[in-house]
Protein backbone atom coordinates (compact mmCIF):
# COMPACT_ATOMS: atom_id res chain seq x y z
CA UNK A 1 0.00 0.00 0.00
CA UNK A 2 1.32 3.65 -1.52
CA UNK A 3 -1.22 6.23 -0.17
CA UNK A 4 0.44 8.59 1.54
CA UNK A 5 -2.03 11.24 2.03
CA UNK A 6 -5.58 11.25 1.86
CA UNK A 7 -8.24 14.48 1.13
CA UNK A 8 -11.28 14.98 2.91
CA UNK A 9 -12.98 18.32 2.39
CA UNK A 10 -10.65 19.50 -0.32
CA UNK A 11 -7.95 19.17 2.39
CA UNK A 12 -4.81 16.51 2.58
CA UNK A 13 -4.06 14.80 5.65
CA UNK A 14 -1.05 13.11 6.57
CA UNK A 15 -1.71 9.26 8.47
CA UNK A 16 -0.22 9.10 11.59
CA UNK A 17 -0.72 6.07 13.53
CA UNK A 18 -1.94 2.70 11.70
CA UNK A 19 -2.69 -0.41 13.25
CA UNK A 20 -4.34 -3.58 12.72
CA UNK A 21 -6.34 -6.47 14.22
CA UNK A 22 -5.88 -10.07 14.16
CA UNK A 23 -8.14 -10.58 11.25
CA UNK A 24 -5.90 -8.07 9.22
CA UNK A 25 -8.43 -5.42 9.58
CA UNK A 26 -6.16 -1.77 9.47
CA UNK A 27 -7.45 1.53 11.08
CA UNK A 28 -5.21 4.46 11.11
CA UNK A 29 -5.36 8.31 11.86
CA UNK A 30 -4.98 10.99 9.44
CA UNK A 31 -5.77 14.76 10.52
CA UNK A 32 -6.99 13.30 13.39
CA UNK A 33 -9.53 11.70 11.75
CA UNK A 34 -10.22 7.97 12.01
CA UNK A 35 -9.45 6.00 8.46
CA UNK A 36 -10.04 2.27 7.85
CA UNK A 37 -7.83 0.60 5.02
CA UNK A 38 -9.47 -2.29 2.69
CA UNK A 39 -6.77 -4.26 1.33
CA UNK A 40 -9.22 -6.65 -0.72
CA UNK A 41 -10.23 -3.82 -2.57
CA UNK A 42 -7.51 -1.23 -1.82
CA UNK A 43 -9.53 1.48 -0.65
CA UNK A 44 -9.45 3.87 2.39
CA UNK A 45 -12.64 4.79 4.09
CA UNK A 46 -12.01 8.50 5.91
CA UNK A 47 -14.61 8.35 9.22
CA UNK A 48 -16.26 11.31 10.57
CA UNK A 49 -14.99 10.28 13.92
CA UNK A 50 -12.08 12.79 15.16
CA UNK A 51 -9.75 10.91 16.81
CA UNK A 52 -7.38 12.53 19.70
CA UNK A 53 -5.58 9.46 21.31
CA UNK A 54 -4.42 6.60 20.37
CA UNK A 55 -4.69 3.23 19.06
CA UNK A 56 -4.31 0.02 21.22
CA UNK A 57 -4.13 -3.82 20.49
CA UNK A 58 -5.96 -5.41 23.06
CA UNK A 59 -7.63 -9.28 24.05
CA UNK A 60 -8.39 -11.46 21.76
CA UNK A 61 -6.11 -9.78 18.59
CA UNK A 62 -9.01 -6.66 18.96
CA UNK A 63 -7.94 -3.39 18.19
CA UNK A 64 -9.22 -0.56 20.41
CA UNK A 65 -9.07 3.47 20.34
CA UNK A 66 -8.37 5.15 23.55
CA UNK A 67 -9.38 9.13 23.74
CA UNK A 68 -7.46 11.22 25.83
CA UNK A 69 -10.58 11.83 28.11
CA UNK A 70 -9.79 8.31 29.34
CA UNK A 71 -13.20 6.66 26.57
CA UNK A 72 -11.76 3.47 25.31
CA UNK A 73 -13.78 2.21 21.99
CA UNK A 74 -13.65 -1.42 20.60
CA UNK A 75 -13.61 -1.45 16.84
CA UNK A 76 -16.18 -3.31 15.36
CA UNK A 77 -15.33 -4.17 11.69
CA UNK A 78 -18.02 -5.79 10.65
CA UNK A 79 -19.94 -2.52 11.58
CA UNK A 80 -17.58 0.10 10.45
CA UNK A 81 -18.09 1.69 13.87
CA UNK A 82 -16.61 2.08 17.84
CA UNK A 83 -18.20 0.57 20.83
CA UNK A 84 -17.50 1.85 24.09
CA UNK A 85 -16.57 -0.63 26.87
CA UNK A 86 -14.54 1.49 29.45
CA UNK A 87 -14.32 5.14 30.82
CA UNK A 88 -11.04 5.03 32.56
CA UNK A 89 -9.94 8.12 34.58
CA UNK A 90 -8.76 10.69 32.86
CA UNK A 91 -4.75 10.84 31.75
CA UNK A 92 -2.28 13.40 33.31
CA UNK A 93 -1.13 16.40 31.27
CA UNK A 94 2.58 17.67 30.53
CA UNK A 95 2.11 20.85 32.23
CA UNK A 96 4.87 22.21 30.84
CA UNK A 97 4.03 21.86 26.88
CA UNK A 98 2.32 24.93 25.59
CA UNK A 99 2.03 22.65 22.57
CA UNK A 100 -0.87 21.14 22.21
CA UNK A 101 0.58 17.82 20.30
CA UNK A 102 2.74 17.22 23.03
CA UNK A 103 0.66 17.46 25.92
CA UNK A 104 0.84 13.77 26.30
CA UNK A 105 4.46 13.53 25.16
CA UNK A 106 6.04 10.63 27.47
CA UNK A 107 3.34 8.59 27.42
CA UNK A 108 2.68 4.90 26.37
CA UNK A 109 -0.63 2.27 27.06
CA UNK A 110 -0.71 -1.08 27.18
CA UNK A 111 -4.24 -2.58 27.58
CA UNK A 112 -4.06 -5.49 29.60
CA UNK A 113 -5.99 -8.92 29.69
CA UNK A 114 -8.10 -7.98 32.76
CA UNK A 115 -9.53 -5.18 31.07
CA UNK A 116 -6.82 -2.29 33.10
CA UNK A 117 -5.49 0.05 31.07
CA UNK A 118 -1.62 -0.05 32.29
CA UNK A 119 0.12 3.58 31.20
CA UNK A 120 3.78 4.40 31.45
CA UNK A 121 4.88 7.87 32.30
CA UNK A 122 8.57 9.09 30.97
CA UNK A 123 9.97 11.52 33.09
CA UNK A 124 11.90 12.60 30.25
CA UNK A 125 14.52 15.35 32.30
CA UNK A 126 13.37 14.25 35.88
CA UNK A 127 13.54 10.67 36.80
CA UNK A 128 11.14 10.97 39.97
CA UNK A 129 8.55 11.31 37.58
CA UNK A 130 9.08 8.35 35.66
CA UNK A 131 5.98 5.95 36.77
CA UNK A 132 3.72 3.03 35.79
CA UNK A 133 0.11 3.67 36.62
CA UNK A 134 -2.96 1.32 36.36
CA UNK A 135 -5.85 2.75 35.56
CA UNK A 136 -9.63 0.32 36.09
CA UNK A 137 -12.11 0.42 33.68
CA UNK A 138 -14.92 1.71 35.89
CA UNK A 139 -13.16 5.20 35.82
CA UNK A 140 -11.77 5.41 39.73
CA UNK A 141 -8.53 6.71 40.35
CA UNK A 142 -5.31 5.12 39.20
CA UNK A 143 -3.05 3.11 41.48
CA UNK A 144 0.66 4.99 41.10
CA UNK A 145 3.29 2.11 41.52
CA UNK A 146 6.23 4.55 40.81
CA UNK A 147 9.69 4.06 38.96
CA UNK A 148 9.96 0.31 37.85
CA UNK A 149 13.78 0.54 36.99
CA UNK A 150 15.57 2.76 39.44
CA UNK A 151 16.98 5.59 38.16
CA UNK A 152 15.20 5.14 34.51
CA UNK A 153 14.04 8.46 32.78
CA UNK A 154 12.09 6.38 29.68
CA UNK A 155 9.40 3.68 30.00
CA UNK A 156 8.47 2.64 26.60
CA UNK A 157 7.43 -0.15 24.19
CA UNK A 158 4.42 -1.70 27.01
CA UNK A 159 2.95 -5.44 25.46
CA UNK A 160 0.51 -7.08 26.81
CA UNK A 161 1.54 -10.71 27.63
CA UNK A 162 -0.54 -14.04 28.69
CA UNK A 163 -2.54 -13.83 31.57
CA UNK A 164 -2.42 -10.88 33.51
CA UNK A 165 1.19 -9.41 32.40
CA UNK A 166 2.63 -6.37 31.13
CA UNK A 167 5.98 -6.07 29.58
CA UNK A 168 8.21 -3.09 28.97
CA UNK A 169 11.41 -1.24 28.49
CA UNK A 170 13.04 1.31 30.40
CA UNK A 171 16.17 3.01 29.92
CA UNK A 172 18.31 6.12 31.40
CA UNK A 173 19.02 8.12 27.77
CA UNK A 174 17.48 8.34 24.73
CA UNK A 175 17.61 5.14 22.59
CA UNK A 176 20.77 5.01 20.03
CA UNK A 177 23.04 6.98 22.07
CA UNK A 178 25.80 4.88 22.42
CA UNK A 179 25.60 1.72 24.42
CA UNK A 180 23.06 2.54 26.86
CA UNK A 181 21.49 -0.10 28.70
CA UNK A 182 17.78 -1.12 28.02
CA UNK A 183 16.14 -2.80 30.85
CA UNK A 184 13.16 -5.10 30.06
CA UNK A 185 10.40 -5.35 33.41
CA UNK A 186 7.03 -7.18 33.57
CA UNK A 187 4.17 -5.98 35.41
CA UNK A 188 1.73 -9.13 37.38
CA UNK A 189 -1.64 -8.80 38.49
CA UNK A 190 -3.21 -11.36 40.11
CA UNK A 191 -6.98 -11.89 40.62
CA UNK A 192 -8.75 -9.22 38.09
CA UNK A 193 -11.74 -10.20 36.13
CA UNK A 194 -11.11 -10.40 32.12
CA UNK A 195 -13.02 -8.73 29.98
Amino acid sequence: MDKGNFYLDGQRFLPMQVNSDIEGNILGIAGGRLFQYLPGSDEVHLSDVDLDGWFLPGPQGKLYALFQDGRLYRWEPEEDALALVARYAPFPLDPSSKDPRYRFRGLTFALANTGELVLARSGIDEAQKTALSIYAPDGSPPVNLGNPVAGSFYLTALTSGTGSTVYGLSTQTVYGLGRTPVHLYSLTRADRKKN
